[in-house]
């Protein structure tokens, strides 16, 4: 008994010992300014072998059912619920597609399961696409019953350097055509918008035709007047809401901001309505003034949507209009990232996104300001998304679109985490090809997470997003710090002035 008695007074003492220490270590660490608010929430990461933002939309076109199955045996991981959203949305034994070879009935989105024949192949067969398989499954009829889809290759990081010459070959280009949209719209700037507009959307793309179909019923408000001047270039950053509730801080702020060339402020307004102090002293700067609103803080996690409280934001965002604000931005509009409900499929997220952007709407249309709203950084890369974000069906009702481009964001891409610039780029170009007549504004990052992987320096950094969004054409850029410290910033754009 000797051996027990020894034991447990020595392993109380450690015990004792630890967790003294432990409770010293948690409240030596200084708390959060409740006032700060704290960085833009980041999606949960998805691949860490390739590119998931350049690679869900093709995968998805080209093999849409797959996920219902596992993976394919092709080295990528298993399909992320991303992917999984966009399987078809006929439920189960509704429907049936004719096998076009065997004549056979089966089950959309299920691999007709047939016996390997030795029927010899014809010279048109061996020139096909050899079909992936797994566990001898052979899913090339199951294929057969769907449309052709468009073959590109899939991008990787073993053709880099063909990716990089062929961009730099194909960006002045593009920036040209972009700068010129700019340029005439700058000459003959748009008062208003009428019915025609919903027409000449339709008419742009394959894309915004099948959107306009999907939401029939939920139709934009028209027409579009507004009270403000918008800038043709917005330069702008944003200020949290303690910042523009303390005189001691805006003061300085904007003075350095108008000192730089800042035109455009976005103003949090919750949870209250900065005061007619900080609104009136901005707008004798001859500052944009916009405010955001966020509407589901993390994201929808119900449906329907709470309707209690969609009217208190829709109120607090009146309420910033009638304080004298002259845009509306409008914030977490989308679904939770891994927000599952049986029979809420993809089309309905769709609508319900696009019937809470058409409320709002609504509430606004009638004080002249315009209206736009944030979206994730991916979602110019993605055709579909979980989330219920889609650039067509935010472009259909909004005036201004925000992609949030912060390079360090772009979990399982590491070339877009080390290359500012292209992330920036490539992300505004897509997201103005897809946004029809509606302007594109893209956030950027002004925070030095994960910066150390560009091996820039913090100034360098931003420097080359500024560039990056200036040569991609659109409407301007916001950077985005949450404690507002903008000092290296001012520093960039200046130089880069």
């Amino acid at each position: 008994m000797s051996g027990p008695r020894k034991w447990l007074p020595s392993s109380l003492i450690f015990f004792l010992t630890a967790t003294a220490f432990s409770t010293v270590l948690v409240y030596s660490i200084p708390a959060e300014d409740p006032f700060v608010p704290a960085l833009p929430e980041i999606p949960p990461p998805r691949s860490n072998q390739d590119s998931l933002y350049r690679n869900t939309m093709q995968t998805r076109q080209k093999y849409p059912d797959q996920s219902q199955n596992g993976a394919m045996d092709t080295g990528r991981p298993a399909a992320s619920e991303e992917m999984r959203t966009s399987e078809k949305e006929t439920p189960p034994n509704t429907a049936v597609v004719k096998n076009a070879d065997s004549g056979t009935e089966v089950e959309p989105g299920r691999p007709n399961i047939k016996k390997q024949t030795t029927k010899p192949r014809t010279q048109s067969q061996d020139t096909e696409k050899k079909p992936f398989t797994r566990q001898g499954i052979n899913t090339e009829k199951n294929r057969a019953a769907e449309p052709e889809q468009e073959q590109n290759p899939q991008p990787s990081f073993l053709n880099r350097e063909k990716e990089h010459k062929s961009f730099d070959s194909d960006k002045e280009k593009i920036a040209n055509m972009i700068a010129k949209d700019v340029l005439d719209e700058a000459k003959n700037p748009l008062k208003g918008k009428d019915d025609s507009r919903t027409e000449k959307v339709s008419g742009e793309s394959k894309e915004q035709r099948d959107v306009d179909h999907l939401l029939r019923g939920i139709d934009p408000v028209m027409p579009r007047n507004y009270k403000y001047t918008a800038p043709v270039y917005y330069k702008g950053i944003y200020i949290n809401n303690y910042t523009a509730r303390t005189s001691s801080r805006y003061l300085p702020l904007l003075k350095k901001a108008k000192a730089t060339g800042i035109n455009t402020l976005v103003v949090d307004v919750q949870p209250r309505v900065p005061p007619k102090e900080f609104i009136q002293e901005a707008k004798s700067q001859g500052f944009y003034l916009v405010s955001r609103v966020v509407v589901f803080e993390g994201g929808l996690k119900t449906y329907p949507a709470p309707e209690a409280h969609l009217d208190g934001v829709r109120k607090r965002a009146e309420e910033s209009a009638q304080a004298g604000f002259m845009e509306i931005q409008l914030d977490y509009i989308r679904f939770a990232d891994n927000l599952h409900i049986k029979g809420l499929t993809l089309n309905q997220r769709y609508r319900v996104i696009a019937g809470v952007l058409r409320s709002f709407e609504l509430k606004l249309r009638p004080y002249g300001v315009r209206i736009g709203a944030d979206i994730f950084g991916r979602i110019p890369f993605n055709n579909n998304d979980i989330i219920g974000q889609k650039m067509e069906v935010f472009a259909r009702y909004m005036d201004t679109l925000y992609p949030m481009l912060y390079p360090s964001h772009f979990y399982g891409d590491p070339f877009y985490q080390k290359n500012p610039y292209r992330t920036i780029y490539d992300g505004k170009t897509r997201a103005i090809k897809r946004a029809g007549t509606t302007r594109v504004i893209a956030y950027i990052q002004g925070f030095t997470m994960l910066v150390g992987k560009s091996g820039l320096s913090y100034k360098s950094y931003i420097k080359k997003q500024i560039k990056a969004a200036e040569d991609s054409g659109g409407a301007g850029f916001i950077v985005w710090n949450p404690k507002n410290d903008y000092g290296v910033f001012f520093q960039a754009l200046k130089e880069t002035n």
